[in-house]
């Protein structure tokens, strides 16, 4: 490995250092079909906002974990994506999923935390340009 490919790496850490971090918040219930059209569609939002230059956290991937593991239930997923919450900066929502329940407890562990939560790339980025 060169010099030069490690300098670039070290840089490109440390700009990463300073990203922000968001949750991505959507419907994932839903029969097989519609469970697995939320994910592409939770996953497609995340991809748009990590190209915007943020840290993204997708719940949806902890699919695997239960298809690996066989025995989680919907709190255990539930509990699992909940402990990242705090971690994030932001909360942005998925189109059509402000009236899932589980979208919902989302949205209220974010606002009791203090946490602005988005509906729209274009005022994320205004906000976060504010502060």
């Amino acid at each position: 490995m060169s010099w030069y490919f490690l300098k670039q790496k070290l840089e490109e850490l440390e700009r990463k250092k300073g990203m922000k971090k968001v949750y991505i918040a959507g419907k994932l219930s839903g029969k097989e079909i519609d469970y697995i059209d939320n994910m592409r569609d939770m996953i497609k939002t995340a991809n748009m906002v990590r190209e915007a230059g943020y840290a993204v956290y997708v719940p949806c991937l902890d699919f695997m974990m239960g298809l690996v593991c066989g025995d989680w239930k919907y709190e255990d997923y539930f509990n699992n994506n909940f402990s990242f919450i705090s971690s994030c900066n932001y909360m942005f929502v998925c189109d059509g999923s402000e009236n899932s329940k589980g979208t919902q407890r989302e949205i209220a562990c974010a606002k009791e935390l203090g946490m602005e939560v988005f509906w729209n790339l274009a005022t994320l980025l205004a906000w976060d340009k504010k502060f």
